[in-house]
């Protein structure tokens, strides 16, 4: 399938909820002032795809170590908008993810995907408008034996992840929202950035 294709089917299924749509207008730093930094993954955890913002509702994966079977059954089994948050048992000796997997994401309207583990064709990966946060790259992949569970509370970047919670990525990193608590973290994101405006306002009357 065409690239232009591949963005034209992520586009149409990424449409987002009124709140998310508040997210949008927010940088990583933003969010991460507002919800703490109990919520920030790792500095590990950084952007390998061509498109640079991720929000979506977490769908956790965890796969046994040097496995990654798990992490292509979630792809049909997550809904449209989510993003798979992959835990990979501190796999960081072979990839658990590549482009095959990728494309695969992109035409089931994955809106993104973060893994506390490795990735491979990196080249490829870069080409297509999925964002894709991994801890690193690595030619080699994991085995397909099978193995792994879906849905549940997963560790992914130093960070507690459950299926629902909020997930917002770019390129300074990843920062997780509880969903119950996304409201309020809006409103305190809102409320920081209208604060850091007026600052560099002040700053720029005294240059100029």
């Amino acid at each position: 399938m065409e690239i232009l294709k591949l963005m034209e089917c992520y586009q149409k299924t990424c449409e987002s909820s009124e709140l998310f749509k508040r997210l949008e207008k927010f940088s990583s730093t933003e969010i991460a002032d507002a919800v703490g930094k109990s919520a920030v993954m790792s500095s590990r955890i950084q952007l390998n795809g061509r498109r640079k913002k991720l929000i979506g509702q977490a769908y956790t994966v965890k796969v046994p170590l040097l496995e990654s079977q798990m992490t292509l059954d979630a792809i049909s089994r997550a809904s449209q908008g989510d993003v798979l948050v992959i835990d990979t048992s501190h796999n960081y000796m072979a990839a658990v993810w590549g482009d095959i997997k990728t494309i695969r994401a992109i035409t089931s309207g994955i809106a993104g995907v973060v893994i506390d583990g490795l990735v491979r064709d990196v080249r490829q990966i870069r080409t297509l408008p999925l964002p894709v946060f991994s801890a690193g790259n690595i030619p080699c992949a994991s085995g397909h034996a099978g193995g792994g569970v879906c849905g549940q509370e997963i560790m992914c970047g130093d960070v507690m992840v459950r299926t629902g919670d909020v997930v917002f990525g770019d390129d300074d990193g990843v920062v997780v929202i509880q969903r119950e608590a996304l409201a309020s973290v809006i409103e305190k994101a809102e409320a920081k950035k209208k604060l850091d405006e007026e600052r560099i306002e002040e700053i720029l009357k005294r240059i100029f």
